[in-house]
């Protein structure tokens, strides 16, 4: 099975990667994050193996790939689903909402609906303590900072989808703790 990869990127579709390594060999590896042709990368894999298709998925942490793997031991949540989930909503942000029963904040990923992210915090909630005891309380504070401008924008008729957007990718967002700060500056985003 493989694990990791070390290569440079040749090729990158935004959906996946051709990565060749230093034997020459070249690797598809499925990942939705912006990487440059040309760049050296290192990924965890996770390897998927069906009849039709074998697929390997790219984390840049460990800990996403393990959440990967106990995602797709739900039934119902496939290979797809669980990578979406994990690049919309992030590792520290699907834990809190397991934790916290926010399945919104889960349906928010594509291929994620009421009844998969239902089945989700039940069958996995009393296995994400490790996951969080693995994450800082500063990173459980902002969770918390973010759930509650997700409600809040949801209840203001904004898709959970785009808010989520801004704040995972707004790094100064993230050393705000003060929801009602992180709001307006999701607020100004979202009406931009």
């Amino acid at each position: 099975m493989l694990a990791y990869i070390k290569g440079r990127v040749i090729h990158n579709d935004l959906k996946a990667l051709i990565i060749v390594c230093e034997n020459g060999l070249g690797y598809q590896v499925t990942m939705t994050d912006p990487v440059q042709v040309g760049e050296q990368i290192e990924l965890y894999l996770a390897q998927i193996i069906r009849e039709d298709a074998h697929t390997l998925y790219g984390f840049h942490e460990l800990i996403q790939r393990a959440l990967f793997e106990k995602l797709t031991t739900v039934s119902g949540v496939g290979p797809k689903s669980a990578y979406s989930l994990i690049a919309t909503v992030g590792v520290e942000g699907i834990v809190q909402a397991i934790l916290t029963d926010s399945q919104n904040i889960l349906k928010s990923a594509p291929g994620i609906g009421a009844k998969v992210a239902a089945k989700i915090v039940l069958e996995l909630s009393d296995k994400m303590q490790a996951f969080s005891a693995s994450k800082s309380t500063n990173k459980n504070q902002a969770n918390l900072v973010f759930d509650e401008v997700v409600e809040a924008c949801v209840g203001l008729g904004f898709k959970d989808k785009d808010v989520l957007s801004i704040l995972k990718n707004n790094p100064k967002m993230h050393e705000i703790k003060n929801a009602s700060e992180v709001l307006k500056l999701v607020l100004k985003e979202l009406s931009a």
